[in-house]
């Protein structure tokens, strides 16, 4: 299966998004959790139920779905982990010399699947994805019929559970589906590799794998394999045209395998900071030049080393700075739209300066891959799994998970390492012998890694990959080496904690951020983790909130995040982040530990120079110059003795702490000239509301969504930090179809009333299927309300069935 290609588009090969118009319904179950009971056994409740239901029975429902929205924190234990029954039809006829695949990017957890009445199979695992040729079963009359029975019950026998896992699992169809067409005569298999540059070009490895038709093989036939390579505006780079050599004698021969090198001219390397894309058309055609297949596929250029210890992409050196993501948001679990897969995509590399992100514990959505290639950001994927292995039935589904994550993403320039070890599990030579095995036979020129969390595991793997929950950096036992989680739950901190716990949070990663770049034997690290995410109840601190991300788990940011955005240069972001609300809270109150006799000493040390709050502030600015309540302080330097690793230290202001309330003015330098102002005040009552989101314009297309967030402020602009009120939204149609409030229309989504929590609150918007603007309201007693307008528009024609 050619994944790269799967792009919604009509050709010899088309692709059809089975997104819209799908039947949904919760269906009860005597039948064991365990995937080794008889599939005859799901195919009988997908006949029984799917002609039994009645219309009532069903919802109609859109791809990603989530069987049941749920809280943004203390979430039932099951809620979407029931059996459920999809089903979908639409017409569709194929021709006599074509293949039809249909093709599943994730279904949680156990998949029986059916065609027009034909079983075609049963797949295991929720992560990864999966195709079956369905030719055969489909009618000849037009109209098809799929039925998917869905069983997201927790799975003790599939990867990642059998033991405790520490993050929640969802379920439902919450990826797309789609429908693959080709020729009998069909390109299966097209993968890029740079071997290295040769003045200024990139010399490429390019395999191909070609089905071949019963007749091609025949006759003999003399097909040729087209590749078109194009800039991503559609300019023609150069063309390659290769023969297939077809083996008439050889009639069971239905795969011909073709390596060859070939040197792209002027190709620009991707990377991070210049992340080059090129777009790959092939063509397979006949003797007569008749086109069979046809499809495109994105590439982009880059070479991996490993030297000393260090990290070489495309011969420099770069060490890895990033963070863990888990896939799942507030209120619709795992089910995200492409727009918000590619918003964290943004968060990581712009607010969060990253150039690298571990997709902690699993593959992720294929739009966040292809994000990850399109904003440049290095990608370390993994197989599912957290801390245990199963018996042999486990581990034969765990490799199974690892041939179907290195086929479906291994096109992807951004990732660099294939994870083939489960996240802190004991130490399994064999089954990791064979799982670096087959990492390395399916895909070489990628390196493996493995997480653990003890230094002395066997190392088996390209790169040793070690959770560091030290507090610190400890010294390296292998090399090379790289730290995949760090602090998280050592330090769980919640934006509603004081601010003391938030300031020493982000000290926390300044503190070994910095010993990171001190390590010379370091390929990088990433921080456990981005986002605050759901997980057991044995987790969570009793909300089922893993408080372990730098933002929380709506990406609103805490100090700590402005940690990692104030090392990005200068010529990317200006940035000026004070770590501080400006209140008595940031005071050292150890001055007052002590034994005061009489008013004068207490007075004495409140006046005291000695009793002051240290105010971080996060810049990569060159000086700062401060003014505290009209008074100048002069101009601050970073400090480079406490952090001395740091390509941008923090700043530190020492305030009166008794008298920390007012005023704050920064202007920060960069060569002596005024480059940012930030202005604090310490917040009063909140008087307004104040509305944003992150995109207002999105497509109707019925799953499209954005966030929509609302803070409250005091009469400078102020957030009120610690503020808890009950906010109401609701959704005004000023000009929309007549579905809006449905599915069919807009809507909103999420806790509503919700509460504010450090003085914000969101939920999310969906867009319908047709075209309007919209209005966002929202009101809470005794503040000023809030409006925002947003707008749906038509997308570019997408072939849907």
């Amino acid at each position: 299966m050619l994944y790269s290609s799967l792009r919604p588009r009509l050709g010899k090969r088309s692709v059809y998004a089975l997104q819209d118009d799908w039947k949904f319904t919760e269906i009860t179950s005597n039948h064991p959790h365990s995937y080794r009971s008889d599939p005859s056994e799901a195919r009988q409740q997908i006949d029984v139920y799917s002609r039994t239901l009645d219309a009532k029975h069903w919802q109609t429902v859109r791809l990603p779905h989530s069987p049941n929205l749920v809280p943004s924190n203390g979430i039932p234990e099951n809620d979407t982990r029931g059996v459920y029954l999809y089903q979908k039809c639409f017409r569709f006829t194929a021709q006599l010399d074509q293949r039809v695949f249909l093709v599943f990017e994730g279904a949680m957890t156990v998949a029986d699947v059916q065609v027009n009445q034909t079983y075609i199979g049963r797949h295991l695992g929720g992560y990864t994805a999966f195709s079956w040729d369905i030719t055969d079963a489909l009618s000849p009359s037009g109209m098809q019929e799929i039925l998917v029975r869905l069983d997201s019950r927790p799975q003790p026998d599939i990867p990642p559970e059998g033991g405790l896992i520490d993050y929640r699992i969802f379920g439902g169809l919450y990826r797309n589906v789609y429908l693959l067409v080709t020729s009998d005569d069909h390109v299966e298999h097209l993968q890029w590799t740079t071997l290295g540059w040769q003045n200024g070009n990139a010399l490429v490895e390019v395999e191909a794998k070609i089905h071949l038709s019963p007749v091609s093989r025949l006759t003999n036939e003399r097909l040729q394999l087209e590749l078109n390579i194009s800039n991503q505006d559609g300019s023609l780079l150069q063309q390659e045209i290769h023969p297939v050599a077809v083996n008439g004698s050889d009639e069971a021969n239905e795969i011909v395998s073709m390596k060859w090198e070939i040197i792209v001219q002027q190709a620009q390397p991707w990377s991070p900071h210049q992340p080059h894309l090129y777009n790959v058309g092939f063509r397979l055609l006949n003797r007569a030049g008749s086109v069979l297949d046809d499809g495109e596929m994105r590439v982009g250029f880059r070479t991996l080393a490993l030297e000393n210890g260090q990290l070489l992409l495309n011969g420099q050196p770069i060490k890895l700075i990033g963070f863990n993501r888990h896939q799942s948001f507030p209120y619709i679990g795992y089910a995200a739209p492409k727009r918000l897969q590619r918003q964290d995509v943004w968060i990581l590399k712009h607010e969060l300066g990253a150039n690298y992100v571990r997709t902690s514990h699993y593959p992720q959505d294929p739009a966040f891959f292809d994000a990850c290639d399109e904003l440049g950001l290095l990608v370390f994927t993994e197989i599912p799994g957290w801390q245990h292995v199963g018996d042999e039935h486990w581990q034969a589904i765990a490799k199974q998970h690892l041939v179907e994550m290195i086929e479906r993403h291994r096109h992807h320039p951004c990732i660099f390492m294939w994870g083939v070890r489960i996240n802190e599990s004991a130490d399994s030579d064999e089954f990791y012998i064979e799982t670096n095995k087959i990492a390395r036979a399916l895909d070489p020129s990628r390196w493996t890694g493995g997480v653990r969390n003890f230094r002395k595991s066997h190392f088996i793997e390209d790169i040793f990959t070690f959770n560091d929950f030290s507090m610190g950096v400890l010294p390296s036992v292998q090399k090379p080496q790289l730290i995949t989680e760090y602090l998280g739950h050592m330090y769980p901190t919640k934006l509603m904690d004081n601010e003391t716990r938030l300031i020493q949070h982000a000290l926390h990663h300044a503190k070994i951020l910095n010993e990171v770049y001190q390590r010379e034997d370091l390929v990088g690290a990433s921080a456990w983790c981005a986002f605050d995410y759901p997980t057991s109840p044995f987790f969570g601190g009793g909300q089922q909130i893993c408080h372990h991300g730098v933002m929380d788990q709506f990406r609103f940011p805490k100090f700590a995040a402005a940690v990692y955005r104030s090392q990005k240069p200068p010529e990317e972001e200006i940035v000026l982040e004070p770590a501080t609300y400006l209140t008595f809270e940031s005071a050292d109150h150890s001055q007052l530990i002590q034994a005061l006799d009489t008013f004068d000493d207490m007075e004495t040390v409140l006046q005291s120079a000695a009793y002051t709050a240290k105010i971080y502030v996060f810049s990569n600015c060159n000086s700062l110059e401060v003014e505290f309540n009209g008074q100048t302080m002069g101009r601050l330097m970073p400090q480079e003795k406490e952090f001395p690793s740091l390509q941008y230290p923090p700043f530190v202001i020492p305030l009166q702490a008794y008298r920390l309330y007012g005023t704050l003015r920064l202007r920060g330098y960069l060569d002596q000239k005024v480059v940012v102002e930030r202005t604090l005040h310490t917040p009063l009552p909140a008087s307004r509301l104040r509305l944003h989101a992150d995109h207002t314009v999105l497509h109707a297309d019925g799953v499209d969504m954005t966030r929509i967030w609302v803070e409250a402020v005091d009469k400078n602009g102020m957030r009120s930090p610690y503020l808890q009120r009950v906010v109401s939204f609701s959704l005004e149609a000023v000009d929309s179809h007549p579905a809006q409030g449905s599915s069919e229309g807009g809507q909103l989504l999420g806790d509503n009333p919700g509460v504010l929590e450090a003085g914000r609150a969101a939920l999310y918007f969906r867009a319908g299927c047709y075209p309007g603007r919209f209005r966002v309201h929202v009101q809470s007693p005794g503040l000023q309300g809030d409006s925002l307008d947003l707008s749906t528009e038509s997308q570019p024609f997408l072939p849907r069935l």
